[in-house]
């Protein structure tokens, strides 16, 4: 939602300036009518490249990142956000009430611990177990689990097969929740921090 109000903030400042050039190219200048557009295009290009190159630089600073490490974490958040299509996918074609609440909470999660990074990409070194190992551990299990319940062999070892599969997405539902406490952990330790502070302040005023 950040993004999204940045980029609309960064689209009307650049056509406020854009509008702002045509009048002066066409009536301070007295260009002509299609040169006034197409030099205050340029204003509207260059305008929005400058300042998104400032709100990037100002995010950069904020989360002591560099360039470099910036643009390695937007890759993962893409390729994350591709594997997150494919998990849904596997919850669509879940055929029970039990897979559909796995899957749902396992997607729930991951899709949430995305969110977080793509607000503070610094926390993204928090959240490497997610991005490296149990996203794409959830994606594999979900997908051969769905595989399986939708075969029309009922037979005893395809039900053990299929139990296995829906424990092994319960227990990684337990690691995402891990992950997720790993991201937050930050701003657990800032509330507790907070909250002692606001106790001390209590016990010093009842004095």
């Amino acid at each position: 939602m950040k993004a999204i109000l940045l980029f609309l903030l960064n689209t009307f400042t650049s056509s406020t300036f854009m509008v702002i050039s045509w009048f002066l190219f066409y009536f301070g200048l007295k260009l002509p009518f299609f040169q006034s557009g197409l030099f205050a295009i340029l204003v509207w290009i260059t305008t929005f490249i400058f300042f998104r190159f400032l709100q990037q630089s100002r995010l950069l600073r904020r989360n002591k990142l560099t360039r470099r490490e910036y643009k390695y974490i937007k890759d993962n958040i893409r390729e994350a956000e591709r594997k997150i299509q494919r998990l849904q996918k596997s919850f669509f074609r879940a055929r029970s009430i039990d897979s559909w609440k796995v899957l749902f909470e396992n997607l729930r999660i991951a899709k949430r611990i995305i969110q977080i990074v793509k607000n503070e990409p610094r926390r993204f070194f928090l959240a490497d177990r997610f991005f490296f190992y149990h996203l794409d551990s959830s994606i594999e299990i979900a997908e051969k689990y769905t595989k399986l319940a939708t075969q029309p062999i009922h037979d005893v070892e395809m039900r053990r097969f299929i139990e296995e599969s829906k424990s092994a997405l319960k227990e990684l539902n337990g690691q995402l929740q891990e992950d997720l406490k790993s991201v937050l952990q930050h701003d657990v330790d800032h509330l507790q921090f907070e909250l002692d502070v606001v106790k001390k302040q209590l016990q010093q005023s009842k004095r």
